[in-house]
């Protein structure tokens, strides 16, 4: 789907505050991401009918937003959190990454106190 140039200019605009406040990580996996590197993903996606709107994008990296898809956001979440035996690898990496991400800001948090 071909956006026009203001269309282009809002998505960067709400990519980039997504990633301000989300404190430049990747909503799903947590891993640090630059401006560079950014996607917006849609939380609910444009295929079944999200807007691209400041309140539908979080800042994501592109191998989440590349896996997401269409998928709704809370199945998305459910495979990476509690992925099952017959959950695809990518998921499961997906968690590893974020179980890493979160234990590093822990022993940062720790080790600042």
């Amino acid at each position: 789907m071909l956006r026009t140039k203001t269309e282009r200019a809002f998505l960067r605009a709400y990519r980039e505050d997504a990633l301000r406040s989300q404190g430049k990580r990747c909503y799903y996996c947590l891993d640090r991401i630059c401006f560079v590197t950014v996607t917006g993903d849609h939380v609910r996606a444009r295929a079944n009918g999200g807007p691209t709107s400041r309140e539908n994008i979080v800042a994501a990296c592109q191998w989440c937003n590349t896996l997401k898809g269409d998928m709704d956001v809370e199945a998305f979440m459910r495979l990476i959190l509690h992925p099952s035996e017959y959950t695809p690898d990518a998921f499961w990496l997906i968690k590893a990454r974020r179980f890493v991400n979160i234990r590093d800001a822990m022993q940062a948090k720790m080790a600042a106190e």
